[in-house]
């Protein structure tokens, strides 16, 4: 951390930041992921990544009625078995 000084700390979208100054300037950093970051672009990165929406999970909604599987022909189609035995029985 080369040249920096401790000046104090700060409350930064609910955390706690300690606040560095380079010698000679009078701009503020914070260290995040190891690097000096000026305070103002990193509230502007915080305040960037706040507004994105999270993305929207669908629900799937429960059937009322069960699915019909299975069968032959008409019988899956109108799914009245009588008619489909009576009309076997018949030829």
């Amino acid at each position: 951390m080369g040249d920096y000084k401790k000046c104090g700390s700060v409350v930064i979208e609910g955390k706690k930041r300690t606040l560095y100054s380079k010698v000679g300037t009078t701009k503020k950093y914070v260290q995040r992921k190891g690097r000096m970051m000026n305070v103002i672009k990193y509230k502007k990165m915080l305040a960037k990544k706040a507004a994105v929406p999270a993305p929207v999970k669908r629900v799937k909604k429960a059937r009322k009625t069960p699915k019909r599987r299975g069968g032959e022909g008409d019988e899956s189609k109108t799914g009245n078995l009588l008619e489909h035995v009576m009309k076997n029985i018949s030829m």
